[in-house]
């Protein structure tokens, strides 16, 4: 007797073991010619048919197919999506690149954006601003320190930039908020490290300047005396400088004493003169 697997194959059934199974054997079929073959005989505790059994799988299919459908729509709406939000990124990161661009093209203006977005911590202040060089004034403040002590602190001293005919701007701040008083150039710094790091080449920028221009030909007096105030800022803030230039310059201020105290000899030598003169003349 014949019958049939759940799974529409064929089985030539050898007997029923009523509670336990059949003993079948499977028929396939091999050869160029199809010859019907049967497998050796076993047990199966499986369900068996009479007829090839017929599963509903349109109604499935169809389902998923839906399904499949839908998926592939919203992937590629999710592809549109993402392609419209990276051209969007490309479009903002190119704005932004051409107007840092556009603002390091003027000399001042390439931190307007960090200052904008309150990264500006320090600010370098009391400088050179035509050469870029430090003097004896030259300091380190935070943005603290430029809060206007005439409104309780609340508000930050004005701060300009002001151009000059070839473009450049420089960064000044004034003494008070309302603009009022004297302004000085400042430099606006993303921290305190970054405030070292320019002054340490703006001290450099002052010797070399000192010595390499007409004060070094000459040196006079206040050729060491220019010097000196480059090597106050350096010691100020532990940045080193040639120990040669420290010893002219220690040399310098100790002959320059020396002459002050020999001048004040002198003085002290014609009071005496003028002291001893009126005793005379008291006598006579």
């Amino acid at each position: 007797m014949r019958k049939y697997l759940d799974n529409g194959r064929e089985v030539e059934v050898i007997q029923e073991i009523n509670g336990i199974g059949c003993i079948i054997r499977d028929i396939y079929e091999e050869g160029e010619d199809s010859e019907e073959n049967m497998s050796e005989a076993h047990l199966y505790k499986g369900k068996l048919f009479s007829a090839p059994p017929q599963f509903k799988f349109e109604e499935t299919i169809q389902r998923s197919n839906q399904q499949i459908e839908q998926m592939n729509t919203d992937i590629k709406e999710l592809i549109q999506k993402r392609n419209n939000i990276q051209k969007e990124i490309q479009d903002i990161e190119k704005n932004y690149k051409d107007r840092i661009d556009i603002l390091k093209r003027h000399k001042g203006l390439e931190r307007l954006e960090l200052f904008l977005n309150d990264k500006i911590t320090h600010f370098i202040i009391g400088y050179d601003s035509e050469n870029e060089v430090a003097h004896s004034n030259t300091t380190i403040l935070e943005k603290k320190d430029f809060l206007d002590e005439e409104y309780n602190g609340s508000g930050l001293r004005l701060l300009c930039l002001y151009g000059d005919s070839k473009g450049d701007l420089t960064w000044r701040i004034n003494r008070y908020r309302d603009g009022s008083g004297y302004n000085e150039n400042v430099i606006p710094c993303l921290s305190y490290e970054e405030a070292i790091e320019k002054l340490t080449v703006m001290i450099q920028n002052g010797i070399n300047k000192i010595n390499n221009g007409p004060l070094g030909v000459k040196k006079e007096n206040y050729y060491y005396n220019s010097l000196l105030g480059c090597i106050r800022v350096a010691n100020k803030y532990k940045i080193p400088v040639s120990q040669e230039l420290v010893e002219i310059c220690k040399e310098f201020r100790i002959s320059e004493i020396d002459a002050y105290i020999e001048k004040k000899k002198a003085e002290i030598a014609v009071e005496e003169e003028k002291k001893r003169k009126c005793r005379i003349e008291e006598m006579v």
